[in-house]
């Protein structure tokens, strides 16, 4: 049974049609500023006015977030539990196999959530399976074709 109920993402434009984008706004603009729900009758919210970008995992009782994607000295990518506290600080974990790790978007496939990241040699991208916390980086270096991969 899942922990976090009413998942709402809150965000600036509201009921802007976002498709369609009338008005241009950027990637930024559109971003969400926060998120709240509901755990144990409690209402948790979590807010950064650099933007943010969640996703509520598939076992409902947890949520990777990447707070600030477009601010290089803000940014930080977590996983947090339905309390709203820091079950995993993805970024710190990171930056022990490769330093200056910018995080800018998570998402599933294939039930598997990626998350991925910018370095100034490098495209980062990692993934978190149920079987084991991370599971593997794959830095594909501007100048070469072969990933390195790191287990955690």
């Amino acid at each position: 049974m899942t922990s976090i109920h009413n998942y709402i993402i809150l965000d600036d434009p509201g009921n802007y049609d976002k498709e369609l984008n009338p008005n241009r706004l950027s990637i930024i603009e559109l971003s969400p500023k926060g998120i709240s729900w509901l755990h144990n009758g409690k209402k948790v919210e979590v807010k950064d006015d650099n933007k943010i970008v969640p996703v509520l995992l598939l076992n409902g009782d947890e949520i990777a977030l990447i707070k600030s994607p477009y601010d290089k000295d803000q940014n930080k990518a977590y996983i947090i539990d339905a309390e709203g506290n820091i079950k995993w600080d993805v970024k710190d974990i990171i930056n022990k196999k490769t330093s200056d790790a910018i995080f800018y978007d998570v998402y599933y496939i294939y039930d598997e959530l990626f998350s991925f990241s910018i370095l100034e040699t490098a495209i980062i991208d990692f993934r978190l399976t149920r079987r084991q916390v991370f599971a593997e980086i794959c830095c594909r270096h501007i100048n070469q074709h072969a990933p390195e991969k790191y287990l955690f």
